[in-house]
């Protein structure tokens, strides 16, 4: 086994006495014996201080947990509360100021200088009972003056919140009016314009309840010629007020339909759009977004109004182009319906005459975007549920003659 230095051997037990050298100032040196107090048997020492091995786990001691305990000294405190304690002890201390000082009074032989003197005058005698009195005064003064301006304030604070609540009733009257003025002004306008099925509805039912009102006013009327008179007039206005009513119903159609298809076209040519893993998005176009952005493009152009015959000549080209590589019924029709149109601009024709031809230009052309086969992001936006595609593409087939 090989042997463990000094300081590291693990079977080394303390001696009881220890002989420790004491080394002098004056060179000398003295061997003095130490007795260790060494912990009983199965009993473990106080922690007073020390360190803790992390690798090990072993706890080392302060030196000091080598002695045995030390008894407190108990101070006497019985002299704390005597005569003696409690009678202050006078005493004079004489200091030396940096700056020194005196009094000097003029006398014969001595001239002292007059021209940093100030006069003094000795003022009346005040009283403590006038000094307090006096004190007291300018108290009740201060308090006067602190009191105004605590008054001045909370007035002035209660005008600040009079003022902010009047300018809030003043704004809630403003905004109710002009929230009454927008109700109003949307109730004219859904008379004037009406768009929506609610609209129409509305006007229907305010035009059943004049007629009705103005059928109780001509019953009044006595029998004979004046009744069946009033009662023909009021036929009459209400044939006209349905035909407006219809009127407007069928421009109302024809603006729907338009936004609704513009709509869609925006919809089909949108780059395609997905999350990534931090949280931004991505947008790519891809062939059949560019296919449905190009083809949106051409319908505008087909539906906008006539410019020149040029720039028109230029329009029905670039849909010529865009539709022969399908052959087809629908697309035979299409480019039959573009060089005629063509052929009357060459003749210089009017516009007005043109614009049933254009309509129908319009909606072939519309109908072939539509179709999936020429445009496949169209099949998007068939209204066959996805499990029935299959179904809508092949009816969408037989409706444009694909087949043919």
């Amino acid at each position: 086994m090989d042997s463990y230095p000094t300081y590291c051997d693990p079977f080394y037990r303390m001696p009881t006495e220890l002989a420790v050298r004491v080394e002098r100032g004056d060179g000398d040196a003295e061997v003095i014996v130490v007795m260790v107090e060494k912990c009983p048997e199965g009993g473990c020492k106080p922690y007073l201080g020390g360190y803790k091995a992390r690798a090990t786990g072993k706890t080392f001691h302060h030196a000091s947990t080598q002695f045995g305990s030390r008894k407190r000294v108990v101070k006497d405190t019985s002299n704390l509360r005597s005569r003696d304690t409690q009678t202050v002890q006078l005493r004079t201390v004489r200091a030396q100021t940096r700056r020194e000082c005196g009094t000097q009074m003029e006398r014969r032989g001595l001239h002292l200088s007059t021209d940093a003197d100030a006069p003094c005058s000795v003022g009346a005698y005040v009283t403590a009972d006038e000094y307090w009195a006096r004190r007291a005064a300018c108290v009740v003064t201060m308090q006067r003056y602190w009191r105004g301006h605590a008054a001045r304030a909370r007035v002035w604070g209660l005008r600040q919140r009079r003022w902010q609540r009047t300018v809030a009733a003043r704004q809630r009257a403003a905004a109710a009016a002009a929230a009454e003025d927008r109700a109003r002004e949307r109730e004219a306008r859904r008379r004037r314009h009406p768009r929506t099925a609610a609209d129409f509805e509305l006007l229907y039912n305010e035009l059943a309840a004049w007629c009705a009102a103005e059928a109780a006013r001509a019953a009044e009327l006595p029998e004979g010629p004046p009744r069946r008179a009033a009662m023909a007039a009021l036929l009459r206005k209400e044939t006209r007020l349905l035909q407006t009513i219809e009127g407007l119903k069928r421009a109302a159609a024809r603006a729907g339909a338009g936004a609704r298809v513009a709509r869609t076209l925006d919809l089909m040519a949108r780059p395609k759009r997905w999350e990534l893993r931090d949280g931004s998005a991505a947008r790519v176009a891809t062939e059949w977004t560019a296919r449905a952005a190009e083809l949106a493009a051409l319908y505008r152009a087909l539906a906008a109004p006539l410019v020149g015959a040029a720039e028109r000549l230029d329009v029905l080209l670039h849909v010529k182009w865009a539709v022969r590589g399908f052959e087809c019924r629908l697309t035979r029709e299409l480019v039959e319906l573009l060089d005629r149109e063509a052929d009357l601009l060459s003749r210089g024709r009017a516009a007005r005459s043109m614009a049933g031809l254009r309509l129908r230009a319009c909606g072939l052309f519309l109908r072939f975007i539509e179709t999936p086969d020429f445009n496949p992001e169209a099949s998007r936006f068939l209204r066959a549920p996805p499990s029935h595609q299959h179904l809508a593409v092949a009816a969408s087939k037989q409706l444009v003659g694909i087949a043919c």
